[in-house]
């Protein structure tokens, strides 16, 4: 399932997404094919507990090798209309239903999709990858809180956290 539909994601950017001399970089390889399918493998198993979550998962990955490098907004928005047609066709799902924690309205647009993120931002001294969803981090504002200045506390010189709030 996630190798089919990274492939097709794979061909479609390969024939859509192609170089010019304003866009020189838009130059794909089965490296970023990898890419997506490796950083997928990198989350453990008890982190994701449905489909939904690896679904997640995976547009994550995709948006993280593909869209980071996209410069034109129609390409964006491209590949954010290439995402829902991979979901329905490859995991039979929804687009909309998975995502609408994004939107604070009531459908998903590109712009929600910036707040996906996943990784392992709360261990910093972690020795392996922990990636998971950011969703969960933050039950309450308390603890934001007590977590947020804390950071500062830690450092020689004061540092600027910034957060996407992806809730």
């Amino acid at each position: 399932m996630i190798v089919a539909a990274t492939l097709d994601v794979y061909k479609e950017a390969m024939s859509s997404l192609l170089p010019t001399p304003a866009k020189s970089h838009y130059v794909f390889n089965l490296r970023d094919f990898a890419r997506v399918v490796l950083g997928c493998l990198l989350v453990k198993t008890p982190s994701i507990d449905n489909k939904k979550q690896f679904i997640r998962l995976w547009v994550h990955e995709v948006y993280r090798v593909y869209y980071d490098r996209l410069v034109d907004g129609n390409d964006r928005q491209w590949l954010f209309e290439l995402m829902q047609k991979m979901v329905k066709q490859h995991f039979k799902d929804d687009f909309q239903t998975i995502f609408k924690h994004l939107s604070s309205g009531s459908k998903v647009t590109d712009d929600n999709m910036r707040s996906l993120l996943y990784g392992d931002y709360m261990k910093p001294d972690a020795v392996s990858v922990d990636i998971c969803t950011t969703d969960n981090f933050f039950p309450s504002n308390e603890s934001k809180r007590r977590i947020l200045p804390g950071k500062n506390i830690s450092e020689k010189q004061n540092v600027p956290i910034i957060f996407i709030w992806c809730v």
